[in-house]
């Protein structure tokens, strides 16, 4: 199964997985971001993989550490793909973003700079979590990295910001709203 462009909020799960639970085969997720989604202690809140394979790329993995649970962001074997980040250290990301931030496991919350407001109406057709400038998301991912365009159909990379980059997860950020 590919996963791309696509935003987990809010999803829970008293055992495995809150929001993406892999028994079986092989899951890639790309430009995608998971946000305050919960599992049991230890089972991954975004992610939990517990018999198959999982690569996650570009992503954004956030349980906002104030309001964090025992899940964690992930659990099991998930691959770094490249160009992730996490602000907890349970994903196992590493690496520099293209716009020469630390990315990967344990950004905080601050420099992941992720709309507190959560969900809401950016344009397009569903629901998105907006980067606010500042975010080390902003301008990480090389163009050869970056699908075409992000969950709301807005093109990557943003016409406004750099031409030689684009953001991770699930939105493009193209300045204040």
């Amino acid at each position: 199964m590919a996963i791309v462009n696509n935003t987990f909020s809010g999803n829970s799960a008293t055992g495995n997985g809150g929001a993406i639970e892999i028994a079986a085969g092989t899951l890639n997720v790309t430009n995608s971001t998971f946000y305050e989604n919960s599992a049991a202690p230890s089972a991954g809140g975004g992610i939990h993989n517990s018999n198959g394979t999982a690569t996650v790329t570009n992503s954004i993995l956030a349980s906002i550490l104030a309001n964090s649970t025992p899940g964690g962001n992930c659990s099991g074997t998930i691959a770094d793909g490249g160009y992730n980040i996490s602000d907890d250290t349970t994903c196992g990301f590493t690496g520099t973003g293209f716009n020469g931030d630390t990315i990967g496991d344990g950004v905080s919350d601050s420099n992941l700079a992720l709309d507190p407001g959560g969900l809401a109406n950016n344009g397009g057709p569903t629901d998105t979590i907006q980067l606010e400038a500042g975010s080390y998301a902003i301008d990480a991912i090389p163009i050869a990295n970056c699908p075409g365009t992000d969950q709301r159909g807005e093109p990557r990379p943003d016409p406004e910001g750099s031409a030689s980059a684009c953001d991770i997860g699930a939105f493009e950020y193209q300045g204040a709203f």
